[in-house]
């Protein structure tokens, strides 16, 4: 818990000492998390203290990332806002006390878009998103409300034999609101307009950090929920088919920031997938993808950000030729497009390895839509890819200046978490 605290504080130091002492508490962590077995990270506690130390680090690079924003006194509160209530959501035991800061970390991070987004509609993308997601959230307090009045308790630690979830509608108002922050197919609508208009902190929160509380909340609901047939198809077949569709509609995208988020309720549905199969060995494998896509996301939304500040413009067109400006930026950026398609030894591989392995055994069809899924996920991947950074520079008044030691410094930091977590699994 110490831990904890202190990284609390480093939030609004100088950003070297900051990120170094950060990246030392980071690093001691993740050697706690090197002695536990691929198979514990299932286990609650495990689970629990790898997402704080995600949204601790996510954090202090949204400082860095935003160093020069104005009003920073007040910037750096609503981070801190965040990073309080994200613990508290994490550390909870009580199923209500995880909904009350569940939707109360909504309220920093709709200021972050409302106060700080780029264009006029950032007014319109916070409300949609907030009521969006928050529409979605009173079922599941009027269910958590009929559980208790039956259950008598509402610990996320009970065992899941307690109480057997027979009523179809009652789990659907449970798991709808997680369904809605993942987000699944049909309900996706909000994330790329919220992405669209929110600054690069806004994003790195809502991509980091924000889509894995909805994982956190599925995975503590299907612990105490059992299993319901009925209900585990409609999710994973609906999250399946939604994430080969978009897939394919990312190759046609023209913006940065869209693709990106697209390509994160691509990842998300497939961890829907394997939380809705009750295979433990998908379970494990959803479990290190949210890990690794809360870093690699983050990561892609900061560069594409460094991207828009030299060209004013989230067209693949207007950011050509980057290669032949900014050579080291080029190397993170294809280090970033590498971990977020799963390329070769990567922590994100592995991860995919496992869920690919409990879903393909299940039936012929989840063959075919994950066979699709990984081939388009590299396309659209490489794609991003090329479009940026070969050819030549296109003449709309882009300014790329020099590489600064800062956004080095922001990358590195996204990219060298996901090689020693691998190294982890080796180990």
């Amino acid at each position: 818990m110490m831990k904890l605290f202190f990284l609390l504080g480093l939030i609004s130091m100088n950003f070297e000492i900051m990120l170094l002492l950060g990246s030392v508490i980071l690093l001691m962590s993740l050697m706690e998390l090197m002695s536990i077995s691929v198979e514990s990270l299932s286990s609650h506690d495990n689970l629990v203290w790898s997402l704080v130390i995600l949204s601790a680090w996510i954090c202090m690079l949204m400082i860095l990332a935003n160093f020069k924003v104005m009003s920073k006194s007040l910037f750096s509160g609503l981070v801190e806002m965040s990073l309080i209530l994200l613990l508290l959501c994490f550390a909870v035991k009580s199923i209500l006390s995880f909904y009350f800061y569940f939707e109360a970390v909504l309220i920093p991070i709709f200021l972050l878009v409302m106060g700080w987004g780029y264009q006029p509609e950032r007014l319109s993308a916070a409300f949609y998103m907030f009521f969006y997601t928050l529409v979605a959230s009173l079922p599941l307090l009027l269910a958590i409300v009929f559980l208790m009045g039956e259950m008598g308790s509402m610990s996320t630690l009970l065992p899941p034999l307690t109480f057997s979830m027979s009523n179809n509608v009652l789990l659907m108002m449970l798991v709808m609101a997680f369904m809605v922050k993942f987000p699944i197919y049909f309900f996706h609508l909000w994330l790329p307009k919220a992405h669209v208009e929110a600054p690069v902190s806004g994003s790195m929160i809502l991509a980091g950090v924000l889509l894995k509380l909805g994982g956190y909340g599925l995975f503590i609901t299907m612990m105490f929920s059992g299993c319901n047939m009925l209900v585990n198809s409609i999710l994973s077949t609906t999250a399946i088919v939604g994430a080969a569709a978009l897939s394919m509609m990312i190759l046609r995208m023209a913006d940065m920031k869209v693709a990106i988020a697209y390509s994160s309720v691509v990842h998300m549905s497939m961890v829907i997938v394997v939380f809705s199969s009750n295979s433990m060995l998908g379970l494990v494998g959803g479990l290190w993808m949210m890990i690794a896509h809360g870093i690699t996301s983050s990561g892609m939304f900061s560069a594409a950000n460094m991207m828009y500040e030299r060209s004013h413009s989230r067209s693949l067109i207007n950011n050509k030729g980057v290669l032949s400006l900014m050579p080291f930026f080029t190397m993170l950026w294809f280090m970033l497009i590498v971990l977020n398609f799963a390329g070769p030894f990567t922590i994100n591989l592995f991860s995919e390895i496992l869920m690919i392995s409990s879903l393909m055994s299940m039936t012929w069809f989840w063959s075919i839509m994950i066979g699709a899924i990984c081939f388009f996920s590299a396309a659209y991947n490489l794609n991003l890819y090329a479009s940026t950074q070969q050819g030549q520079t296109a003449n709309v008044g882009t300014n790329f200046n020099s590489f600064n030691t800062r956004e080095s410094l922001t990358l590195v930091s996204h990219v060298w978490p996901a090689v020693i977590l691998l190294l982890s699994l080796v180990l």
